[in-house]
C-alpha cells in the first residue's frame, strides 16, 4: 500500500487510523479459491467443507528484536505474494465453507515498523544502484580512440574491461534497448527492476506454487536455514541466474593466465564509474541483510571471486588473444585469478 512509504521523508509511516482491520491472504491461496481450484470435485460430493490450509510460504519473517515472532516481509506485498483483504470481507461470509478472518494473520500483528524502513531503505539504495549503471552505460563508456590515449599517456589504469555480458544484463535492467520504456519515468523503470531482481532474490526464478509444502508445517525453518537465492554459490556474469545472486564483473573475462583473454567480448568504462557502482552495490547488499539476516547471498555487484580486481586496459593476455580462451573454458582459470589478483606488471 502506498502508506507504507508515505511517512515524513519518504519513510514507513505505518497504517493510518481508522484503517478497517486487515488480513494477510497468500495471493496463491486467494486465486485458488476464486478460480474454484481449493477444493476438488470429490471433496464437495462427499461434504469436505473445510478451506485449503494456508501457507505462507517465504511471505514470513523472524522479528529481529524478537526471535518468536513472525512479521511480514513488507517486499512479499510489494512483489504481490500477499493480498491485504478487509477481515469483514470473510467474516461476513458467516463462516460459509469454513471461511472467516481467523484463518488468516491480522496485518496489525503482523507488519512491522522496522521491517516496513528497512524494505524502503533497500529501495531508495537500489534507485541509486540503478541511476549510475544508467550513467555508465550512457557516460561511462571509454572508445577506441580515447583507449589508445589513455594508453599513450599512461594512464590506462582509469580504464576497465567489463564484460559484454553485464552490459547486456544493465540494458534489459534498464528498460531494454528498445522502445519498451521509451517516455516512461525513470522511477517507475527502476521500480520493475526492483521489484524483478526482489522476486529472483526470494524465489529463485519459481512460483510460490512451485516451492512445495514442508511436511511438519515448518515452513520457517526451512526458510531460515537456506540462502534466499536459487543457489548459494556465487556467479559469473552470464551465467543462469545471474540476476538474483552476486555478479562478478570480471570472472567471465579470465584467462587461464589470470588476463583479459578476448577483448572482443568485453568493452571498456571509466573505473571510477565501476567503483562507484560497486559502492553503491554494496551498501544495497547490507540493506538486504538488514531485511533478510539470515540469508548467505544477496542480489550484488562484485569486481570479481578471492579479492579479484577490475581488470585494467593494459590486462589484456598476448597469448590468448584471438584463441576465444576464457575463464568459461579452462577450469584452472579461477585458481590462476586468484594468484596474480591486483599484481599486473
Amino acid at each position: 500500500p502506498p502508506w507504507w512509504g508515505g511517512g515524513a521523508g519518504g519513510a514507513p509511516a505505518g497504517a493510518p487510523r481508522g484503517l478497517p482491520p486487515l488480513v494477510v491472504v497468500p495471493t496463491p491461496w486467494l486465486e485458488a479459491l476464486l478460480r474454484g481450484e481449493d477444493r476438488s470435485l470429490q471433496d464437495l460430493l462427499e461434504g469436505r467443507l473445510r478451506p485449503k490450509e494456508v501457507s505462507y510460504a517465504r511471505a514470513l519473517l523472524r522479528s529481529p528484536t524478537c526471535p518468536d515472532r513472525q512479521i511480514l516481509d513488507p517486499l512479499a506485498v510489494w512483489c504481490g505474494d500477499v493480498k491485504l483483504i478487509p477481515a469483514d470481507a470473510f467474516d461476513q461470509l458467516g463462516g460459509a465453507g469454513g471461511l472467516d478472518s481467523t484463518l488468516f494473520l491480522p496485518f496489525e500483528e503482523a507488519a512491522a515498523p522496522e521491517a516496513c524502513q528497512a524494505a524502503w531503505s533497500l529501495h531508495k539504495l537500489f534507485q541509486q544502484e540503478w541511476l549510475q549503471i544508467r550513467k555508465l552505460l550512457s557516460e561511462g563508456k571509454v572508445t577506441a580512440p580515447e583507449a589508445r590515449q589513455l594508453q599513450a599517456e599512461g594512464r590506462g589504469e582509469e580504464a576497465v574491461w567489463l564484460p559484454l555480458k553485464v552490459q547486456r544484463l544493465w540494458q534489459k535492467a534498464l528498460g531494454g534497448t528498445g522502445g519498451a520504456g521509451k517516455g516512461q519515468a525513470w522511477e517507475l523503470l527502476a521500480l520493475r527492476a526492483f521489484l524483478r531482481e526482489v522476486h529472483e532474490a526470494r524465489w529463485g526464478g519459481r512460483a510460490w506454487q512451485d516451492e512445495g509444502k514442508p511436511e511438519d508445517g515448518s515452513e520457517l525453518q526451512e526458510f531460515f536455514a537456506a540462502p534466499r537465492c536459487a543457489e548459494p554459490r556465487v556467479r559469473a556474469a552470464g551465467t543462469r541466474g545471474l540476476d538474483r545472486c552476486e555478479v562478478h564483473l570480471t570472472e567471465s573475462l579470465l584467462c587461464p593466465h589470470g588476463r583479459v583473454g578476448n577483448p572482443r567480448a568485453a568493452f571498456l568504462v571509466r573505473r571510477a564509474e565501476v567503483e562507484t557502482l560497486l559502492e553503491l552495490s554494496a551498501a544495497k547488499g547490507k540493506a538486504y541483510r538488514a531485511l533478510w539476516p539470515h540469508v548467505r547471498v544477496v542480489p550484488q555487484y562484485r569486481a570479481g571471486p578471492r579479492g579479484q580486481l577490475l581488470l585494467p586496459l593494459g590486462a589484456t593476455c598476448s597469448v590468448c588473444q584471438g584463441k576465444g580462451t576464457t575463464a568459461a573454458t579452462s577450469a584452472a582459470a579461477a585458481a590462476a585469478a586468484a594468484e596474480v589478483a591486483g599484481a599486473w606488471p
